[in-house]
């Protein structure tokens, strides 16, 4: 079983990620004329992990959440994982991950919390990584943006 801090780890990914070289793709305006963010990445890539550590986040904290306001960008998470369907013989399937079954475990725990606040219902959990995500950079507020 996954432990909080690699849940912790996978949150970070999308509430600050933009775009992933290996991970992700952006996609153009939406109806409300807001520029759309898709954002897939698999929840212990350490590529992706890498990538918006050393590139992604120093990038939005120069940026600033004026810029994001202004420029009206919403991020979309798509939590997904390199993952193979395996036939059970019984008409089912399990599935492998690139990096392990936990790493299956926490990409259904964070499409379960998107699918929860695109519902409406805003899981506690979540709202404590918003906050402890604007401790990084107060200037920046990642939940505002986020189209969850």
């Amino acid at each position: 079983m996954a432990d909080i801090r690699t849940c912790a780890e996978a949150f970070f990914a999308f509430f600050l990620a933009v775009s992933l070289p290996f991970c992700g793709s952006a996609s153009g305006a939406t109806a409300q004329n807001s520029v759309k963010v898709d954002i897939l990445y698999e929840s212990k890539c350490p590529f992706c992990f890498s990538w918006l550590k050393e590139e992604l986040h120093p990038a939005v904290e120069h940026l600033g959440d004026d810029v994001l306001r202004k420029a009206n960008i919403v991020f979309d998470p798509l939590p997904f994982g390199n993952a193979k369907e395996i036939p059970d013989g019984k008409g089912g399937f399990s599935f492998e991950c690139q990096h392990g079954q936990s790493e299956c475990y926490l990409n259904k725990v964070e499409v379960s919390l998107v699918l929860q606040r695109k519902a409406g219902r805003s899981p506690l959990l979540l709202s404590r990584y918003e906050r402890a995500f604007s401790l990084l950079n107060p200037d920046v507020d990642y939940g505002r943006h986020m189209q969850i």
